[in-house]
């Protein structure tokens, strides 16, 4: 590969991470991005895991404008379903459908780092923010 090439890769590469880190992805990402500080586990299977109990973290949540999106998104992605158990519906597909059970891992944190991941983590862009005890407990329960 020739030096352009290489400086374009890079370059686009550097773009796209300024662009999240500008934007922020919301706590699921905010929380694997520390873990990511802490392990050399891929981030797409640590996403994955922490999805899960985040659904069931929806499921309870009181806010409007995030319980809004949830039924929009189940809508769409189940348009004949009924509408009363979103998170439930996005859970089942989510594990229906992905390409590996990252569910089923033997990933392990201390107690010492759930704790350091949850304080460090950041809840950028999310509609709720969540506290240091939620996202520890979205950490453990993943």
């Amino acid at each position: 590969m020739g030096e352009v090439a290489r400086e374009k890769i890079f370059n686009a590469s550097w773009l796209g991470r300024l662009c999240s880190a500008s934007a922020g992805l919301g706590v699921v990402h905010g929380i694997a991005g520390e873990i990511g500080a802490y392990k050399s586990w891929h981030q797409g299977k640590v996403c994955g895991q922490l999805l899960l109990p985040f659904f069931d973290l929806l499921a309870d949540s009181n806010n409007d404008p995030q319980q809004q999106l949830l039924h929009s998104l189940n809508h769409r992605l189940f348009p004949l379903a009924q509408q009363q158990f979103p998170a439930q519906h996005l859970t089942l597909w989510k594990m229906d459908n992905a390409c590996s059970p990252f569910w089923q891992s033997d990933f392990t944190l201390s107690a010492d780092e759930v704790t350091a991941l949850a304080q460090r983590s950041t809840n950028k862009n999310s509609l709720v923010d969540y506290s240091a005890t939620q996202r520890a407990t979205l950490v453990t329960q993943a």
